[in-house]
C-alpha cells in the first residue's frame, strides 16, 4: 500500500479571482476555470481512493482569495456569497495563507499545489495591446502561481519527506501548473494575444526551471493542459465537457511519475509532442489519394525502355499526360490508383516519422533562432535526419508499393512483373521465396538504403524550401490574411526543388526495388546504387536519369503542398480544439 492511500492528501487549486473552499485535510481555491477546478476539488477523494473524505466548508468569493469557516457539512451553495478574503494579487498575503494551509494539513504537508490562475484579455495585436493588460496578465498568470509555490514551499517539502523512499509523484509532493498552447513559441502560427501568450510562455519557463531546481527536494513539476472545455472562459462552442476534462485531470494526477517532470501534458494524459507524429501520418495519408495517380505514371515512366539507349525500345508513355490517357483507357481508374491501399500505409509510416521528428526538433528550438525565423544550415540537418528515419521505417511497403504500380496490362507493361494481387498477397509471396531473412539483411529492406539517400535528399530540399519561402511570405505579408494560401504557394516552391534534386534517386530506387532476384534476394540487374546509377548513365546517358520528371513533380507537387497544406490544417486544429484553454 503507498503512502498515497495511508493518508490525507492535501490539494491546493488556485486560479485568479479565486473561490476559497475547505474540505478535510484539504484547501482549494478556483476561478478562471471554475468548473474544472470546482470539479477537480470535489473529485479529489478519487486521488486516494482509499481514503474518502467528507466534504466541510467550501466558500466562494467571486473576487477574492480567502478563507472563511463554516460548519462541518455546510453546503457550497449556502456559503457562496459569504467569503471574504485577499485578492490573488495581494502577494504579501501568501505567508498568511499558507500558514492557514498548514492548519489544515498539519504534519502531513501538502502533496499536491494545483496553480489554475488565468486571466486572459481579448484577442490584440500590436497596435492595441496596452501596458496594463500585460501588467495584468503577468502578475496573475505567471507571478500568481510562482510566488504562492514560494510561499507553500515547506509544506511540499514536508509531504516529499514524509514519503522519502517512494517514488517520484502524488505520493509525495506535486506542482501541477495550469498552461496553454499559445504560450508556445514554435507553435504560435497567428501572433496577437501579447498578454496572453507572453505571461504563458513565461508560466512554461517558470515550469522549467521549477522542474529542476525541486527536484532534489523530490517534487515533480509540470504542466497540465484542461483543453478548450465548456466552461466561463471556454464558452459554450468548445469541445470538452467540464467531467470528461476533469476525469483526465484526476488520472493524470494518480499516474504522475518521473517522467512527467518538467513536461507538458494534455488533460488525458497524453504528452502532446505526441500528437505531431500522428498530425504527420494524417495529413500524407489525405495528400496520397491526390498523389498516387501521378506516382503510378512516375512509376512507369521510370522503368519503360530500363538499360535501353534511346530509339532501341517502344515507347507506351510519351509524357505524363499520354502516360495518363493510356494506363486509364488500357486498365481504367483502377489502374490510375494502383497500390493505393500500400501507398497511404506507406505515406502514413514514413511522414508520422519525418513530420513528426522535424515537428519535434522545431517545437525544442533546433531549427529557429530566437525569433522563430528558419535556421538553413539547421533545417537541413533536421529534414535530412527527419526524412531519412522516416524513409527507413517505410521501405518494406515502399518496396511492395512500387512492385504494384509496375503491375500493367500486358500491352503497356515495363519492367519486372512480379504478379501480386495485393499487399497481403505480395508480404506472403515474398516470404514464401525468401523467408524472414534473406541474403544479410531483412529482405523487405532490400533496397533502403537507396530509398534513405532519395529521402534525405528530398525531405532537406523540400521543407527547407518550404519552411525559407514560408518565412519569406510572411516577411512580406504575402497572403497575410489567409495560411492556406502561405502553406499552399510555399509547398508548390518546396515541390520544385524536391522534384529536381530528388529525381535521380527516386529513378534508382524505384529500379532497385522493383528488379527481379535470384534465390538468394540479390538483384539480378543492380548491384546498389553506385551501380544503378552507373549503368542507367551509361545505356540512357544524363537524360534517362530524368525520366519521370514531369510525372515525379505533377506526383510531388500535389503530394507535398496537400501534406504540408494539411499538416498546417491539422496543426491549427490541435492548436485549438486540443491544445487551446
Amino acid at each position: 500500500m503507498t503512502l498515497l492511500k495511508q493518508k490525507r492528501n492535501a490539494i491546493a487549486l488556485v486560479t485568479f479571482g479565486a473561490a476559497a473552499r475547505r474540505v478535510s485535510g484539504a484547501a482549494s481555491f478556483s476561478n478562471g476555470n471554475k468548473s474544472v477546478s470546482d470539479k477537480v476539488a470535489k473529485r479529489r477523494d478519487e486521488v486516494d481512493p482509499c481514503d474518502r473524505l467528507q466534504p466541510r466548508n467550501r466558500v466562494r468569493s467571486d473576487k477574492t482569495l480567502g478563507e472563511t469557516p463554516g460548519s462541518p457539512g455546510t453546503r457550497n451553495s449556502d456559503l457562496s456569497e459569504r467569503g471574504k478574503g485577499e485578492d490573488v494579487r495581494d502577494y504579501d498575503r501568501y505567508e498568511e495563507f499558507s500558514k492557514k494551509v498548514k492548519e489544515i494539513v498539519k504534519e502531513d504537508g501538502l502533496n499536491i499545489l494545483f496553480n489554475n490562475a488565468g486571466v486572459s484579455s481579448k484577442f490584440t495585436r500590436i497596435q492595441l495591446v496596452k501596458s496594463e493588460q500585460m501588467l495584468e496578465a503577468f502578475k496573475v498568470n505567471t507571478i500568481g502561481p510562482i510566488m504562492l509555490t514560494k510561499a507553500l514551499l515547506p509544506l511540499l517539502k514536508q509531504a516529499a519527506n514524509n514519503n522519502s523512499e517512494g517514488p517520484l509523484g502524488a505520493q509525495k509532493a506535486v506542482v501541477i501548473n495550469t498552461t496553454s498552447v499559445l504560450g508556445s513559441i514554435a507553435l504560435n502560427n497567428d501572433g496577437g494575444f501579447f498578454p496572453y501568450r507572453c505571461s504563458k510562455a513565461a508560466l512554461n519557463m517558470a515550469t522549467k526551471s521549477l522542474s529542476v531546481d525541486l527536484l532534489k527536494d523530490q517534487i515533480l513539476v509540470t504542466c497540465v493542459h484542461p483543453g478548450w472545455v465548456k466552461t466561463d472562459m471556454g464558452g459554450s462552442n468548445a469541445p470538452l465537457d467540464v467531467d470528461t476534462s476533469v476525469t483526465g485531470i484526476i488520472e493524470l494526477i494518480r499516474n504522475l511519475n518521473e517522467t512527467h517532470n518538467g513536461g507538458f501534458y494534455q488533460f488525458d494524459g497524453q504528452r502532446l509532442d505526441c500528437m505531431d507524429f500522428v498530425i504527420g501520418g494524417l495529413a500524407a495519408m489525405g495528400a496520397s489519394v491526390f498523389s498516387n495517380p501521378f506516382d503510378v505514371l512516375k512509376t512507369r515512366m521510370q522503368l519503360q525502355g530500363e538499360l535501353q539507349a534511346r530509339g532501341q525500345h517502344t515507347v507506351y508513355y510519351k509524357h505524363t499526360l499520354h502516360a495518363a490517357y493510356v494506363v486509364g483507357k488500357t486498365e481504367g481508374i483502377r489502374g490510375l490508383q494502383k497500390g493505393l491501399g500500400t501507398a497511404l500505409l506507406m505515406h502514413s509510416v514514413r511522414n508520422s516519422v519525418r513530420l513528426g521528428s522535424y515537428q519535434w526538433l522545431s517545437n525544442h528550438g533546433f531549427i529557429c533562432d530566437s525569433q522563430g525565423k528558419t535556421i538553413l544550415y539547421k533545417s537541413l540537418l533536421a529534414s535530412s535526419l527527419s526524412g531519412a528515419a522516416g524513409a527507413f521505417c517505410g521501405s518494406p511497403l515502399f518496396l511492395i508499393k512500387t512492385q504494384l504500380q509496375s503491375q500493367a496490362a500486358e500491352s503497356i507493361a515495363v519492367g519486372h512483373q512480379h504478379g501480386h494481387s495485393g499487399l497481403v498477397h505480395a508480404v506472403k509471396s515474398i516470404y514464401m521465396k525468401h523467408g524472414v531473412i534473406g541474403g544479410e539483411m531483412l529482405w523487405l529492406w532490400r533496397g533502403a538504403h537507396a530509398t534513405v539517400l532519395r529521402a534525405v535528399v528530398g525531405s532537406s530540399a523540400q521543407l527547407t524550401s518550404f519552411a525559407k519561402t514560408k518565412d519569406f511570405l510572411k516577411d512580406y505579408e504575402v497572403f497575410q490574411h489567409s495560411t492556406v494560401l502561405t502553406a499552399f504557394a510555399a509547398s508548390i516552391v518546396g515541390g520544385v526543388f524536391q522534384a529536381v534534386c530528388m529525381t535521380p534517386f527516386d529513378l534508382v530506387s524505384t529500379r532497385l526495388y522493383n528488379q527481379a532476384t535470384d534465390a538468394h534476394g540479390n538483384g539480378i540487374l543492380y548491384r546498389g546504387i553506385a551501380d544503378c546509377f552507373a549503368k542507367t548513365y551509361k545505356s540512357e546517358g544524363f537524360v534517362g536519369l530524368y525520366k519521370g520528371l514531369g510525372a515525379n513533380y505533377f506526383r510531388l507537387a500535389p503530394h507535398g503542398a496537400f501534406c504540408l497544406v494539411f499538416w498546417d490544417i491539422l496543426k491549427d486544429l490541435q492548436n485549438k480544439y486540443l491544445k487551446q484553454s
